[in-house]
């Protein structure tokens, strides 16, 4: 797989970052994302709409979904009628945020999860539309020769990579551009998320005395990669999600148009 090299990326937000808000106001929540100047957006969970429906929604307020996410284990259920959705909403990238850690840990059951993964990927490369796999800290535990993780790249061809950066730093505990030139090849999509700390596990906004270099590390990421970059904060909001998310995107711009210059 090749990238455009140089070409500023698309930023998003993922949309789990403001899950509650969602709950409590849908359109005012969708309201303050569009004001604060984003336009894209991941998808995490479109509660009782299908796919369409939501992205019909995203669009009344300028904002157009780049990926969505979805549980694997309603996606192995009826893999070709999730696809249908996704291609209707004319999303091409579809995610799956987590297989659990016991699987990971076990080799055999790893390699038929990682088959039958293998299989919707064809079926969804065939429709013009790419699996990836988002990763947290369990799949980058040392494995020798490398990690965990490098069983999906080497026992999959039509998988690719979500890669959380913030995720790889609570993993490794280095900087996470180790982790995005190893993958890279595979990474079509990146998670933008900072940490506070490791013991305890806490995140934070970008640009708020985070662990990770963002400066740097995207640079780097820029002119080897350019899959979009998707703003995500779990918890540990400083104020409030939508707070959160704003600092986060203004950081993030000011950011770009200094490695831009």
């Amino acid at each position: 797989m090749t990238h455009l090299i140089h070409q500023s990326p698309k930023v998003a937000l993922q949309l789990y970052t403001v899950r509650d808000e969602l709950k409590k106001d849908f359109d005012y929540t969708l309201k303050q994302i569009e004001e604060m100047g984003l336009r894209y957006v991941e998808i995490a969970d479109t509660g009782t709409l299908t796919i369409p429906e939501f992205t019909k929604k995203l669009e009344q307020y300028n904002l157009r979904p780049i990926s969505t996410h979805v549980d694997f284990l309603l996606l192995r259920q009826n893999p070709q009628s999730f696809l249908n959705e996704v291609q209707e909403a004319g999303i091409n990238k579809v995610v799956i945020p987590w297989i659990d850690p016991q699987i990971w840990q076990d080799e055999t059951i790893l390699s038929q999860v990682l088959n039958e993964l293998e299989q919707i990927g064809i079926k969804a490369k065939e429709q013009g539309i790419s699996i990836s796999y988002h990763n947290h800290a369990h799949e980058l535990v040392v494995s020798d020769p490398g990690y965990l993780l490098d069983r999906l790249i080497t026992q999959t061809q039509s998988i690719h990579l979500e890669l959380d950066l913030g995720w790889a730093y609570v993993a490794t505990q280095k900087d996470p551009l180790y982790i995005a030139q190893r993958y890279n090849q595979k990474i079509t999509l990146f998670h933008l998320k900072d940490v506070r700390s490791v013991e305890p596990l806490r995140f934070t906004e970008l640009g708020n005395d985070g662990k990770i270099d963002w400066q740097n590390v995207l640079k780097e990421i820029k002119s080897m990669n350019s899959s979009e970059w998707i703003i995500e904060q779990d918890t540990d909001f400083e104020t409030d999600p939508l707070d959160s998310v704003k600092k986060s995107f203004q950081y993030l711009t000011s950011l770009i148009e200094k490695i831009n210059t």
